[in-house]
């Protein structure tokens, strides 16, 4: 099978959005220019007869425009989301243990891990400028030390890469330019991706049996948040 690699991915995401976003502008500039010049010089009704009918462009201008409001919504959405985890794992922090601290230290993301006070076994990542590391009470329960050890080094490759960063920039880009197929599929790509890499990472350091072992009792993002595109 094709190793999928998730900062080439993200990187073919961005290059395609720029290209796009760069065109279209490009486009809507002339469109407008056009526009503008047949209204100044014979008014709105050049728009419509003597074959200068440009109803398609105006078209065109509102595509465009519903982008860019479908990208502020997104915006908005992510920020609100955003500002919500950071009050949750607020709300639900604890003090966390000292084999938490040993394992954060020995794996190298000490400092960045938080324990929260929820029953679900699970892990993230999270915070655009600064990642840090969430593990929840059932999880930290529940797992040996190894496996400890194999949870948080698949987590600080996702804190190495700024994947919380990279997931916020698609997912603002991804409505934005909504009528580019290929997006969807660069998306899951790189989603994949990048946790097939941490997973590998995992594989180089632990072994298969800690990452057999985490795998099997983490059973991915807490219910009151969703953390994937």
């Amino acid at each position: 099978m094709k190793m999928v690699r998730p900062n080439r991915a993200f990187a073919t995401f961005l290059a395609v959005c720029f290209g796009a976003l760069v065109l279209l502008g490009l486009a809507a500039c002339c469109l407008l220019a056009i526009v503008a010049y047949r209204v100044q010089r014979d008014g709105f009704s050049a728009l419509t007869v003597g074959g200068n009918d440009v109803r398609p462009a105006l078209g065109f201008l509102a595509v465009l425009t519903a982008s860019a409001l479908a990208g502020l919504w997104s915006l908005r959405k992510q920020s609100i989301a955003t500002r919500r985890l950071r009050q949750r794992i607020e709300e639900l922090r604890l003090a966390p243990s000292s084999g938490l601290i040993g394992a954060a230290d020995l794996v190298g993301v000490a400092g960045r891990v938080d324990l929260i006070d929820t029953a679900e076994t699970v892990s993230f990542t999270y915070g655009l400028v600064d990642p840090r590391v969430a593990v929840s009470r059932g999880l930290l329960a529940s797992l040996s030390d190894a496996e400890l050890e194999a949870v948080l080094e698949h987590e600080r490759y996702h804190v190495l890469h700024r994947d919380p960063l990279k997931v916020l920039v698609i997912r603002l880009l991804a409505p934005a330019l909504f009528f580019l197929p290929v997006l969807r599929e660069l998306r899951s790509r790189y989603v994949a991706g990048r946790e097939l890499a941490a997973d590998r990472r995992v594989l180089h350091r632990q072994g298969q049996r800690s990452l057999a072992g985490a795998l099997y009792k983490v059973v991915g993002s807490p219910a009151w948040v969703q953390l994937t595109p």
